[in-house]
């Protein structure tokens, strides 16, 4: 009995060490109090811009272009400006 509980122990780690969690998710400042904007790059220099989603104050937003893992996060609250 004391080995199976021990096997069943080292079964549900292994299991929960090979099953992937969920992916994080990134948290964001935009709501409906605050301005964002994030602008997306071709590299680290911030070369070239290739993509941009602004969030306005009323919760409003806009995306154009593709995402890369090159990004600027511009943010206010709204009424500071």
């Amino acid at each position: 009995m004391k080995r199976r509980l021990q096997v069943l122990v080292v079964a549900v780690l292994i299991a929960v060490g090979l099953v992937p969690a969920a992916p994080a998710q990134a948290t964001s400042a935009c709501g409906i109090t605050v301005y964002c904007q994030y602008n997306w790059y071709t590299d680290t220099n911030w070369t070239t811009l290739v993509g941009q989603r602004t969030t306005y104050c009323d919760g409003s937003s806009v995306f154009w272009g593709q995402t890369t893992g090159f990004r600027q996060t511009i943010s206010y609250t709204c009424g500071d400006n």
